[in-house]
């Protein structure tokens, strides 16, 4: 072809991601492009005619190829947009689910029945934050409210942070680094009002059965949830009680199937009252677990 515009261009990436069984060909090669050429999607529409030199169809070429070895396009572009954010992402920071926006709805939905302080913010934790997508939602979303994010990775946490800045909410979030609540004060010196956390609840005999974007790109640790996947739901709700005020709350995102199995422990664990919601594939994705219901 003597000139190779954008739109040409992006045909030929079209039909060879649909050769490499890339699920959705079209919007990965237009999001690809945007991201090579600096523009946005739009910007892309307007300028179908225009013509691309070597250097830039050089560039777009490889990130294709970088697609196609199962590279996560979210590690190529950089970025997720989650509820109203746009979230840095890279190598070694979970990519935030759709899932997840509803366990963020289903939060908000609950935090607005409590009774709000003037003298001091409704105190909030999120045990795995990872790219910041939830807490930074919750922070964006909510007034009077603090959040204390926590991760075990310092390369989560610092993406995070950096999320964090880029859209100003860095006053009302604290990052600590640690495993689950050994990051936070001891509980006889500070309690929180909810406990929010997207734990891994993948069994671990099931990664390797994962699509390999999955299993070979995204961290393990932020899949891997022992060998019955809810090894980490039991560590937060066996100590949740001491950390949590005694109208607060708990919410989970859970896996196919874990619903019960969560529901359970947390009543177990004195959670009075229960709640179980599903997704919009029609299975049980979030439990919320309540010390003392509110009215």
């Amino acid at each position: 072809m003597s000139q190779w515009t954008l739109s040409a261009v992006l045909t030929a990436a079209k039909d060879y991601l649909v050769k490499n069984d890339l699920t959705s060909p079209q919007l990965e090669a237009e999001l690809l492009l945007a991201h090579s050429l600096q523009l946005s999607r739009v910007e892309l529409y307007v300028q179908y005619d225009r013509p691309l030199n070597e250097t830039e169809r050089e560039k777009y070429k490889g990130l294709l190829r970088d697609r196609c070895s199962g590279k996560p396009l979210q590690y190529i572009t950089g970025n997720q947009a989650f509820r109203r954010l746009n979230l840095r992402v890279g190598p070694g920071v979970f990519i935030p689910r759709p899932e997840t926006e509803l366990l963020v709805e289903k939060a908000i939905e609950e935090i607005a029945k409590y009774e709000r302080s003037q003298k001091e913010p409704l105190a909030i934790v999120d045990l795995g934050a990872g790219s910041g997508a939830i807490c930074l939602s919750l922070a964006q979303e909510l007034t009077g409210v603090h959040i204390w994010a926590v991760d075990i990775s310092t390369q989560s946490l610092a993406v995070a942070e950096a999320n964090a800045i880029a859209h100003g909410l860095e006053d009302k979030v604290t990052f600590l680094c640690g495993d689950l609540y050994s990051a936070l004060p001891p509980p006889a010196s500070k309690k929180y009002d909810f406990i929010i956390a997207n734990p891994p609840y993948i069994p671990s005999g099931e990664i390797e059965g994962l699509q390999s974007e999955v299993r070979d790109h995204e961290p393990r640790e932020a899949l891997d949830g022992g060998s019955t996947g809810d090894v980490i739901y039991q560590r937060i709700i066996s100590q949740a009680s001491k950390y949590i005020k005694d109208r607060g709350a708990v919410a989970f995102e859970v896996g196919i199937d874990q619903s019960e199995t969560v529901s359970e422990r947390l009543a177990n664990a004195g959670f009075t009252k229960v709640d179980v919601y599903k997704d919009y594939n029609g299975i049980k994705r979030i439990v919320i677990g309540h010390k003392t219901p509110r009215s």
